[in-house]
């Protein structure tokens, strides 16, 4: 109890801290763009009075030349008046003259001046699928499975106002997702508990993110929500057993029906970043009933890279993740190690509420410390990406063995 009195406060400090980040502008820049922006803040001139700019509204209709002139008017009191002339520039680099995607630029603008935070245009569907079939095992995580949409009318939820950000001038995107996740013995044909061995469980979970990326600092915080269920309600026993020709019958000793809820956060911190190298230090916490835990660690990747601080490798042009021209085709390796203490886990230990499990791990038989280590490769086409991944995972519990599983991610843009 002491423990997990300690890991809430530091959650609390955590989100707390969060808020206080760096009131710099946090655009993606490009080399030639961010010493203008230096020069502009230095002398105080505004880019929009330079010679030759030629501004959004010139290009679209007289309605919504109107409806751009009174943004401008409101955004004299926003300290970086040049934003304007940056989205203009990245949609003339494609050669874009829609009146709607300029509109929807100088609304995200006027977003940004009057929040001091903007949610990205982009709109994402992801479809995670991870499975021990990978690495010829079958058993402890055996399968997970994820859907996911991002999208910008998710900021509008409560919840979503209530997450906090990498401070002002971030960029956010919002995601909500359904994931569902499998744990079974070595053995799950038995007709009796293996009381040397893990339960049976399985959970399926609603999760709302909040990923806020500051791009000059690069600094990203991650915040989610969680609510679900363990036990039968989370369909892990059915599932299983239709994909199974041989039915794992052991389910009727799994982990007992319960409420999930819970907290996530994670912190990442980019050290380096290039169009060649990235170098990443992040730490995570997770607090409620169905995990408690504390991590930290580190990503490396290095390939063809786009060399800005996006949490996605795919961006529409006229969003401000998309700056400057990009390659078509993007490919990296990378390498992922952390380490993490684990105070309570639902699906070794039982149900929050529910005490009543047919069999679980004791306390003193669970191993805190864990370590895990993931390799990877990812490429992105256009508006298509693709992961693969091999995942490794030390013992969790006295007397179990480690754990290795594939998983596959594909990410679809779905901005035109």
């Amino acid at each position: 109890m002491t423990k997990n009195c300690l890991l809430f406060l530091l959650l609390i400090l955590l989100f707390s801290c969060s808020n206080e980040s760096d009131e710099a502008d946090s655009l993606p820049l490009s080399k030639e763009q961010n010493i203008h922006f230096e020069k502009a803040e230095d002398t105080g001139i505004e880019m929009n009075d330079e010679p030759g700019y030629k501004k959004p509204e010139d290009n679209v209709s007289k309605t919504e030349s109107k409806k751009s002139s009174s943004q401008a008017m409101r955004s004299q009191t926003f300290p970086v008046p040049e934003l304007e002339k940056l989205v203009y520039e990245a949609i003339q680099s494609k050669n874009t003259t829609d009146p709607a995607m300029l509109s929807k630029a100088s609304n995200q603008i006027v977003m940004r001046q009057e929040s001091g935070t903007f949610t990205s245009l982009n709109s994402y569907f992801i479809i995670d699928f991870e499975n021990d079939i990978f690495t010829n095992t079958d058993y402890y995580f055996t399968n997970g499975a994820q859907l996911s949409i991002i999208l910008p009318t998710l900021q509008h939820f409560y919840v979503s106002k209530i997450l906090p950000s990498a401070g002002k001038n971030a960029m956010n995107h919002y995601k909500l997702s359904l994931r569902q996740n499998m744990y079974t013995p070595i053995n799950p044909e038995a007709t009796e508990i293996d009381f040397n061995d893990r339960p049976f469980a399985g959970i399926m979970l609603m999760e709302l993110n909040k990923i806020s990326t500051s791009h000059k600092n690069r600094i990203r915080i991650t915040t989610g929500f969680q609510l679900g269920t363990i036990g039968k309600s989370s369909l892990a026993e059915a599932i299983q057993q239709n994909m199974h020709e041989l039915e794992p019958i052991g389910w009727k000793y799994q982990i007992s029906e319960d409420l999930l809820i819970n907290l996530a956060m994670k912190a990442e911190k980019a050290v380096v970043l290039n169009r060649h190298h990235e170098l990443i230090f992040f730490s995570k916490a997770s607090l409620g009933t169905y995990l408690n835990e504390i991590e930290g660690g580190f990503m490396y990747k290095t390939g063809f890279l786009s060399g800005i601080y996006n949490p996605f490798p795919i961006a529409a042009a006229g969003s401000f993740e998309y700056l400057e021209p990009r390659k078509p085709f993007r490919f990296c390796i990378f390498i992922e190690g952390g380490a993490r203490h684990n105070f309570f886990n639902a699906t070794f230990e039982g149900g929050f509420f529910n005490h009543h499990s047919p069999y679980v791990i004791e306390n003193n038989r669970r191993i805190r410390n864990i370590a895990q280590l993931t390799t990877g490769v990812e490429l992105a086409y256009r508006r298509t990406a693709l992961q693969l991944k091999l995942v490794y995972l030390s013992p969790e519990f006295k007397g179990g063995f480690d754990h290795r599983w594939g998983a596959i991610s594909i990410l679809q843009n779905l901005n035109k």
